[in-house]
């Protein structure tokens, strides 16, 4: 699975470690995972980093994926080099639809931004 999901117990937050060429089934599996570990640890924070990422799902399944996405999760979305115009599509749609969603070049910035009340 070109995705990797953990919970960090040390920062409080869960991780996802993608690379490669993710489908939209990979995402969907992804965020149920995200839900479980949310649970289990009543964490609500997320962070995804997707500088490996060499491909992404269409722009429609994004549109549709960012309705999927419970809006008790802050997401940061992390890439150094923010390579892809689908990664903005994602976090304009998921803004758009009062989720908790953003894009960070940095990963600490991604960090400090889950923190923050």
């Amino acid at each position: 699975m070109p995705e990797i999901v953990f919970f960090n117990s040390e920062c409080q937050i869960i991780n996802v470690e993608s690379s490669g060429k993710t489908d939209i089934e990979d995402w969907r599996k992804s965020l149920n995972e995200i839900n479980n570990l949310s649970t289990e640890h009543n964490v609500k924070k997320v962070l995804v980093d997707t500088s490996l990422q060499e491909g992404s799902p269409s722009e429609v399944d994004i549109f549709n994926f960012a309705i999927e996405i419970p809006e008790k999760l802050k997401v940061a979305i992390y890439d150094p080099k923010i390579k892809s115009q689908k990664q903005e599509f994602l976090a304009k749609v998921g803004q758009a639809r009062k989720k908790q969603l953003c894009l960070f070049k940095q990963k600490e910035k991604a960090i400090e931004w889950l923190h923050c009340s």
